[in-house]
């Protein structure tokens, strides 16, 4: 579930998103040297770019703070990159959340966690690339691989819960970061407000436009934006939050397809070196 794409900050939106679950905390982004939620920035609009970069800041820092206490949502998202794309779908409902992340021609991987418990559904592929091969996949195919979501194994495979998915932080050092206003919005009818983002380091400069409820909690919406990954691929990431406070259910998988973790063989690991989920 791995995609090499530069930065942990703006660019984690790519990650969607691309999928998962495996922290249970409803913020991990340390406190230390975050700005508490300040008001609603003024209806009136201000005028210069100090003002413009202080105003999309307050408003990042708001959605930050409410992002953190939200319990239930669904994020859904795309990332397109030479005729390539991967769709991916993810859903919280408090200590749990599930994700499926359609690979394209790799397939379709499936994440489950219930709180400290995690499910993952790797892709035909995964089980066809491990040492065992066809065995593998004629063996294991349609299994979740079942384990402790802190388990080694699962550590390159699993995003967390946190429903942000990291959009909105800028936590490279390697890059200078700056933050602007766009104009007012509205999506499906809600006000918004837009915050540009920019993220520049050698690989060129990130760009993300997102979409920040106006109204109520300063919630995010939509994040839309291009990239450029370590391997110098242009990559674009379409990504949408919706469900706000609406609980899905997140059940276990049917035991008969499960497999736990520290059973599995080495030449039957599908989240090895050379799988496409490991490598």
């Amino acid at each position: 579930m791995k995609h090499r794409v530069r930065g942990t900050g703006l660019v984690g939106v790519a990650l969607l998103t691309l999928a998962g679950c495996a922290s249970t905390d409803s913020d991990p982004r340390p406190t230390e040297g975050r700005t508490e939620p300040s008001a609603r920035p003024s209806e009136t609009p201000t005028t210069g770019e100090t003002d413009s970069e202080a105003t999309a800041e307050e408003w990042v820092r708001r959605a930050q703070d409410a992002v953190a206490e939200v319990t239930a949502a669904r994020a859904t998202g795309t990332m397109e990159s030479q005729g390539r794309a991967i769709h991916s779908e993810v859903v919280r409902n408090g200590d749990a959340c599930a994700a499926t992340l359609d690979l394209a021609q790799l397939g379709v991987a499936e994440f489950v966690q219930i709180g400290d418990e995690a499910w993952i559904r790797p892709p035909d592929t995964s089980w066809l690339l491990t040492e065992g091969g066809r065995e593998t996949l004629d063996t294991y195919a349609d299994h979740y691989v079942h384990g402790d979501a802190s388990h080694p194994g699962f550590q390159e495979e699993s995003f967390g819960c946190d429903v942000s998915l990291g959009v909105l932080d800028a936590g490279s050092p390697d890059s200078e970061y700056r933050f602007r206003m766009g104009e007012d919005t509205t999506h499906d009818g809600q006000p918004a407000v837009t915050v540009l983002l920019e993220e520049t380091n050698e690989l060129g400069t990130s760009t993300l436009t997102v979409l920040i409820a106006a109204e109520n909690e300063p919630l995010l919406l939509t994040a839309n934006g291009e990239m450029t990954s370590e391997d110098g691929e242009r990559v674009t990431v379409t990504s949408e939050w919706t469900d706000y406070g609406d609980p899905v259910p997140v059940t276990p998988p049917p035991a008969d397809q499960v497999v736990d973790i520290d059973t599995l063989a080495p030449e039957h690991n599908p989240f090895g070196p050379g799988t496409s989920i490991g490598s």
